[in-house]
């Protein structure tokens, strides 16, 4: 079985995310994550893997891509971000005792992703945004590309 965001205790609500400014990309991330990255969609990942179940799941690990893509960082860089930065920390549902993850889990994702041949988002939406009425809207190619292709080589974090 897959580790899952919901498998994870619920962060309680934290006093400082109200200095968040609500408008910000940090804050609508924070409030549309659970529709943006659903964790099930990552299943064909594991799938093969001896242990079935990843320790940090996937949708956590996604939305930490899409934020080291917004803020132009390497996953070095996101994994102090995940660790000190209160935005990151909203955006990503953590608690302020919560350290983050390893950037080696961002190479390794990635690799995974490539392996599996989930480049692309037309491998049934792998990143939804929000549309009308309940219905989600696929990612945009180019965007889904560079946080693919923004691995270690590009970035400059040493490969696992």
């Amino acid at each position: 079985m897959m580790r899952r965001r919901s498998d994870l205790p619920p962060a309680d609500p934290q006093p400082w995310a109200q200095m968040i400014p609500a408008d910000s990309f940090y804050a609508r991330l924070g409030k549309w994550r659970d529709v943006l990255v659903e964790d099930e969609d990552y299943a064909p990942l594991y799938k093969d893997s001896p242990k079935v179940r990843p320790s940090i799941p996937p949708s956590m690990v996604v939305l930490a891509m899409l934020l080291e893509y917004h803020d132009d960082c390497s996953d070095a860089e996101a994994e102090q971000r995940m660790r000190f930065d209160l935005r990151w920390k909203h955006a990503l549902g953590m608690d302020l005792e919560e350290p983050g993850f390893d950037a080696t889990v961002l190479c390794r994702f990635r690799r995974k992703l490539l392996e599996c041949g989930l480049d692309a988002p037309c491998s049934s939406g792998w990143l939804r945004r929000p549309g009308g009425r309940g219905s989600s809207q696929k990612t945009p190619p180019n965007v889904w590309t560079a946080l693919i292709s923004s691995g270690p080589q590009v970035r400059g974090t040493p490969t696992p």
